[in-house]
């Protein structure tokens, strides 16, 4: 049996081997050897030299510099690439010029100083000015071996030889310590990284490394001062002038592709189009957006080609899948044109919004065209289920998503929301510090609360005029947040202006678009017969409780007016889950919107409201006919699915639609008998109906239109004034098809002939007969009709530019279709210098009409601010912001700035490409300091990757500016967080400034609280804390916690509520429950569960990891002392 011995014992304190363990570094052995005043002799032989590193040599050196006789530094090369240079070249090594060697040194230093992430700012310039003043003083020599061979380390410490008399002096005896190893002079190889070096003290063995040294050292290359300054020139540590600066910062953030434009995507265009460069740009980017997040919104405002720019996005694209393109039935013409004219030679197929279901190969499809896809807005929709279903149907490739809309928010955030959910996953984080679903949850819980504000402000509109202002505030800073947190990143929105000032460089094609004047009101007078029944009729449609009748839209109330032995058997044949109270609210919500329908159609026109009226009597007598006939009522099992149906049928005009009905929903009916409902239901719907049928025949005695009065006075007025190029164009546009009909037939009586009037039902017939008299890009052009009266059925995917006149004949309380409407005759194309918009408005509606135009108002507010818009729409109160998010603009700045910059450079590029070159290829972590008021600015950009697979989760851009905050006499610098807009405005502000500073420790002590700060918000990204740090409380929030604490809650619990409204994640309602003192039980489940989804998300964060920093581009003010 063989013979156990112990195991090798750890290194003892007298072995001479080193492996940066402390206390046996490297660093600590050479001060020991250097301690010895003897050893005057330093020559040292090393594979890898950073100069970034020479500091940590020269702190041992520099209190003995004068003591010592010599010390040389002599540093290998990896020279693979040179060599490989000169076998092509067919030149030796050994005859080269010294200069290539010099040459590759020099990039490796540049390399290493750019990239050293071991050191500070200050620690790599002081190495690099030390080793130029320590070689110019002569007090180190320097030089590179030229053989490819050297990778040997050894640094040898030696005292003068003595001659050996043993020998007859014909030798020398060599005293002092040789070190070799693994370590090169680097902080790695002397303290940081784990090596294995050895001690040798004989004679022998120094004097063997000295003949090699020397051996090496007669064939090297010498390093002299000017070397090394010419390292420091062209390396991060020269300072820019604050034009280069400024010049290098806007070349790194937009990229050389997007200021780069693809001259290849002209030849795309078919034949009779021009090449405009914003839709040739729009054309790569989109392109880029593609490739980077895998969708984008292409959102240009109305009339500027978005159908032409996707279409040949399409064609440029590569692809390996097919295009499916989804837009509504009237537009499916039009891209049938566009792909045929592009020739896109890629299989597409075309399906409407409420045909997706028929699509049986989805994992086909790689490329996705959604056309108007503010459409897709609700996720509860079964449309928007259908196509997220395709969009995220990934079997075969990864769809790329276009989002074809100039108006993507309809009505809130969540629009927006919805649409991204159709290519990014709610839990990603690709656009910043929270993921979607976080971001947009504290984005609508704001904007729900300046809603019901806004609610409040229409009780008494006039006396809060400034309210309207602080709410303008509120969603300028809401939407500006949304901007920079993602759609910046995923959204193509170019204005008129923003093309007039940033892409009209090209004279050949420059476009010259006409003014959009703001909208005028057409006010009309009624008479006093007339103003009296208007109030009573308002009073009576509105609930006032001044009305001296109550209409109660009772036959919509059914829930509501059912015995609790009623709803009982309701809920116990429903197929839903829901409780008593989601019918009680469903039927209010349904009586709102009956009260809306009933308000407008009273404004669209008096015919309208007659033909209303007419159609709910006849129906309210076919349901009281049912009741007393039949003793039962039938209600639908699924409000959500049978609501639209049912209430058809009962405004249906015979008793025959009612019995369809009854027999194609049958087993999805609920028949109540009549006991169920409360005693006076019936006598309800009967009062309802006498007050209907009074009303009605009121307004049947009056026969005068002072509208259409005031509209035949405007057409009249404007034929007056003839166009020199083509006949006048008026466009009309109607909610209801009655009111279309209706002025058909009265301005047909004047203007005979001429007058076209189109709605759902007619439009594909005349489809020709619109493009032939109001389309400015139809060839062959006809001049029939001079008057376009259209329902909403036009608002959409039509040219109608012949015609620089728009009526709204009256106002659609939805705010995308005012732009929709506008986007018809503002037109690239159009030959007219001025665009008019007019909007009726009666004056006998007084301040019931601003209240309910408010909701328009604030969903164009947040249009403009969050998207930015050309003019303004439906009131003068609106603050029209093309930039989206910035500060109230006057009309001749209204431009998006972004694009002022890319356009700079752009110019910067065409005039000067050598110019352009010289600053692209200065160092990514470039840096200026100039004699000027105190300010620090810097530009990161840095990537964040998923651990295990390495994919890209966040590429993101980050701006820094240091904030001074005075507190007594102490002044604290912190850093903030700031916008691409501010940096720039200042570095701009900045470029003539030509005093440059050359005292950099101030502006390293920035680099380092900058550095320090970015890694804290990269780690909240990385590992996103469940609380945030808490926030100012309002007044309720601070109520709440005092009811909180005075709960009989558990003390686990009330500290958890606490944290929760602290960190403002309360939503309001829950607020109010809170003072309410309603039950907190599920209250607080509801926030437990958002609080462990919170953690689920910091568990799964921290599998990411941060990249090195790419790119750092730092300024630097210092007052000239």
């Amino acid at each position: 049996m063989d013979r156990q011995f112990p195991l090798p014992r750890a290194m003892l304190d007298k072995s001479k081997f080193y492996n940066n363990t402390e206390p046996k570094t490297l660093k600590n052995k050479f001060e020991t050897i250097l301690r010895n005043q003897a050893i005057v002799n330093l020559d040292f032989l090393v594979g890898y030299f950073r100069i970034s590193g020479f500091l940590h040599l020269y702190t041992l050196l520099e209190k003995r510099f004068f003591s010592f006789k010599r010390i040389r530094i002599l540093v290998g090369l990896n020279v693979d690439s040179l060599i490989a240079e000169l076998n092509q070249e067919n030149i030796d090594i050994q005859s080269v010029d010294k200069s290539r060697f010099l040459k590759v040194f020099e990039d490796f230093q540049i390399q290493n100083i750019q990239e050293d992430t071991y050191v500070t700012q200050q620690q790599v310039e002081d190495s690099v000015d030390t080793l130029i003043q320590a070689i110019g003083e002569g007090k180190i020599q320097m030089r590179i071996v030229r053989d490819k061979n050297v990778h040997a380390k050894f640094y040898i410490f030696s005292q003068e030889p003595v001659l050996d008399s043993t020998n007859n002096d014909q030798s020398c005896i060599y005293t002092g310590s040789l070190i070799v190893g693994s370590s090169n002079l680097s902080e790695n190889g002397l303290i940081k990284q784990y090596e294995f070096n050895a001690e040798l003290n004989q004679s022998e063995d120094i004097e063997t490394a000295l003949y090699e040294f020397n051996q090496l050292w007669e064939q090297s290359v010498e390093i002299t001062k000017k070397d090394i300054e010419n390292i420091k020139k062209n390396s991060c540590l020269e300072l820019l002038t604050p034009k280069d600066i400024y010049y290098k910062f806007l070349i790194e953030y937009f990229g050389k592709d997007r200021i780069q434009i693809d001259r290849s995507v002209e030849s795309l265009f078919p034949s009779g189009y021009k090449a405009f460069e914003y839709q040739v740009d729009a054309v790569t980017d989109g392109i880029n957006k593609l490739e980077k997040y895998n969708g984008f919104f292409l959102s240009d405002v109305v009339g500027l080609g978005k159908t032409l720019i996707a279409t040949i996005i399409a064609q440029k694209i590569k692809l390996q899948g097919y295009v499916l393109i989804i837009c509504p039935p009237s537009l499916k013409r039009g891209w049938e044109e566009h792909f045929k004219a592009v020739r896109v030679a890629k299989h597409f197929e075309i399906f409407t919004p409420d045909t997706l279901e028929k699509i049986i190969n989805p994992e086909d499809f790689e490329l996705i065209i959604v056309d108007e896809s503010h459409r897709f807005k609700s996720s509860s929709t079964k449309r928007y289920k259908s196509l997220k279903n395709i969009c995220h149907n990934n079997k075969r490739f990864t769809k790329k998503i276009m989002l074809l809309s100039a108006t993507p928010q309809n009505n809130s955030p969540e629009d927006i929301e919805n649409q991204i959910n159709l290519f990014q996953f709610p839990s990603n984080i690709s656009f910043g510090t929270q993921n979607l679903k976080d971001f947009f949850r504290e984005i609508k819980k704001e904007y729900k609360d300046i809603k019901e504000r806004l609610k409040e402000l229409s009780k008494d509109y006039k006396k809060n005029l400034a309210f309207i202002q602080e709410q303008k505030q509120r969603l300028k800073a809401l939407s500006e947040k949304m901007r920079e947190g993602v759609l910046k990143y995923i959204m193509i929105r170019r204005t008129r202006k923003d093309i007039e000032k940033s892409f009209n460089q090209d004279s050949k094609n420059k476009i010259i678009f006409p003014k959009l004047n703001n909208p005028q009101t057409l006010q009309y007078v009624l008479s006093k017969e007339v103003e009296i029944l208007t109030k009573a009729t308002l009073d009576l449609i509105t609930q006032e409780e001044n009305s001296t009748k109550k209409y109660g839209y009772y036959r919509y109330l059914i829930y509501p007016n059912l015995t609790p032995q009623g709803k009982e058997m309701y809920l116990s044949q429903t197929d839903s889950k829901k409780d008593g109270n989601f019918y009680e609210q469903t039927a209010d919500r349904l009586k709102g919107l009956m009260k809306s329908l009933m308000f407008k159609r009273f404004e669209s026109s008096m015919q309208a409201f007659k033909e209303t009226l007419g159609n709910q009597i006849k129906t309210l007598e076919i349901f009281i006919d049912k009741i007393q006939k039949d003793k039962q009522v039938p209600i639908p099992k699924d409000n959500f699915s049978n609501l639209e149906a049912y209430y058809e049928a009962l405004d249906c005009d015979d008793e025959e639609g009612y019995n369809k009905f009854l027999e194609q929903y049958e087993h999805k009916l609920i028949f109540l008998e009549i006991e169920h409902f409360a005693k006076d239901y019936l006598s309800n719907l009967k009062s309802d109906l006498e007050i209907l049928k009074d009303l009605k025949q009121k307004w049947e005695a009056i026969t005068e239109d002072s509208k259409l009065k005031c509209l035949i006075e405007k057409i009249e007025q404007e034929f007056v004034i003839p166009l020199d190029f083509d006949s006048k164009k008026i466009l009309i546009f109607t909610e209801a098809t009655t009111t279309a009909k209706y002025l058909k037939e009265k301005l047909d009586l004047i203007f005979k002939g001429k007058v076209l009037q189109v709605d759902s039902s007619n439009r594909d017939d005349y489809q020709e007969k619109i493009r032939e008299n109001f389309d400015a890009n139809y060839e062959d052009q006809k001049d029939e009709y001079q008057i376009l009266i259209s329902t909403d059925t036009l608002a959409e995917g039509v040219n109608m530019h012949r015609s620089n006149i728009l009526i709204n004949y009256d106002a659609p309380w939805n705010a995308t279709r005012l732009m929709q409407r506008s986007g018809r005759i503002n037109r690239v194309g159009t030959k007219h210098k001025e665009i008019y918009i007019y909007n009726f408005l009666p004056s006998y509606l007084g301040d019931r009409i601003l209240k309910l135009s408010e909701q328009i108002f604030q969903k164009l507010q947040s249009f403009h601010y969050t998207l930015g818009e050309d003019s303004m729409i439906f009131s003068d109160l609106e603050d029209v912001n093309t930039d989206g998010f910035g500060a109230k603009k006057t009309e001749d700045d209204e431009i998006n700035e972004e694009l002022q910059y890319l356009s700079e450079i752009r110019k910067l590029l065409e005039q000067n490409p050598k110019e352009f070159e010289r600053i692209a290829l200065l160092k990514q972590k470039s840096r200026c300091i100039v004699y000027a008021p105190q300010n620090s600015y810097i530009y990161f950009k840095q990537k964040i990757y998923e651990k295990s697979h390495r994919q890209l989760v966040i590429d993101n851009d980050h701006f820094y500016h240091i904030k001074e905050k005075r507190e007594g006499l102490i002044t604290q610098r912190e850093p903030e967080k700031i916008t691409f807009l501010q940096m720039a405005k200042f570095l701009k502000s900045q470029i003539k400034n030509t005093n440059i500073c050359t005292n950099t420790k101030k502006h390293n002590q920035d680099i380092e609280l900058f550095l320090k700060f970015h890694k804290e918000e990269m780690q909240k990204i990385i590992n996103p804390p469940i609380f945030s740090e808490s926030k100012k409380l309002t007044s309720d929030e601070q109520e709440a916690i005092f009811a909180i604490r005075s709960s009989t809650l558990s003390s686990e619990q009330k500290e958890f509520l606490q944290c929760v409204i602290k960190e403002s994640k309360c939503d309001r309602e829950d607020i109010k429950s809170i003072l309410d003192s309603k039950d907190l039980s599920a209250i607080i489940e509801k926030y437990q569960n958002r609080h462990d989804e919170q953690k689920l998300k910091q568990a799964n964060q921290t599998k990411m990891f941060l990249a090195d920093l790419e790119i750092q581009i730092s300024y630097k003010g210092i007052e000239n002392e």
